[in-house]
């Protein structure tokens, strides 16, 4: 029996918190410098990069269980039966091929191309890897999609012939997140205009 797994990167909670803190700290230093015209296009700048933090670093994760794998992106949740997916590898981010399409994960980044430099022999001890003499960045151990990979290709090779889930894969949109977006991208738009 397997165990389920969330996967999101610790480091975007904590760089949204210091973003949040940022934040927080120019709308105080706004009000205490008075409420004035300006004013109104400050706030409405710092609601849609707050709003915007909180979809890029908070929002994204992958989850997984015996049924499914689940990819939360800031837009859209895309809830995959383990028989469907035809691929899970790493390129800008770990990603499915599924229902034909290419959908990316948003919580498991790849590592930069100079990350590989700083992985030691001993970060390579338990991976998948097979005797192979060069690794993608993506498929290191030690960066998010790495571990992203390693869970969900192990969940996948255990569920993908006895799919134990009769539901059929689906991709939901996030109208509330979309339509808030825009409202605030408006907003934003009009008070710095006019």
């Amino acid at each position: 029996m397997s165990e389920s797994h969330q996967i999101r990167p610790r480091s975007n909670l904590v760089f949204a918190c210091a973003n949040y803190l940022l934040l927080t700290g120019l709308a105080i230093a706004e009000i205490y410098e008075g409420i004035t015209a300006s004013a109104v296009t400050v706030f409405a700048w710092l609601a849609l990069l707050g709003y915007c933090n909180h979809l890029v670093l908070v929002m994204p994760k992958i989850k997984t269980t015996a049924q499914e794998l689940t990819i939360i992106n800031p837009f859209r949740t895309h809830r995959l039966n383990w028989g469907e997916i035809d691929e899970i590898d790493a390129r800008y981010t770990m990603y499915v091929h599924a229902l034909g399409e290419r959908i990316h994960a948003w919580a498991a980044p790849v590592p930069g191309r100079y990350h590989s430099r700083n992985v030691l022999q001993n970060d390579l001890r338990g991976s998948t890897l097979r005797g192979e003499s060069s690794i993608k960045a993506g498929e290191l151990p030690n960066s998010h999609s790495g571990v992203a990979l390693i869970i969900c290709r192990r969940e996948w090779e255990t569920h993908r012939n006895t799919g134990t889930s009769d539901q059929p894969s689906t991709n939901l949109w996030h109208f509330r997140e979309i339509t808030l977006t825009a409202i605030l991208g408006v907003i934003t738009a009009l008070a710095t205009f006019f």
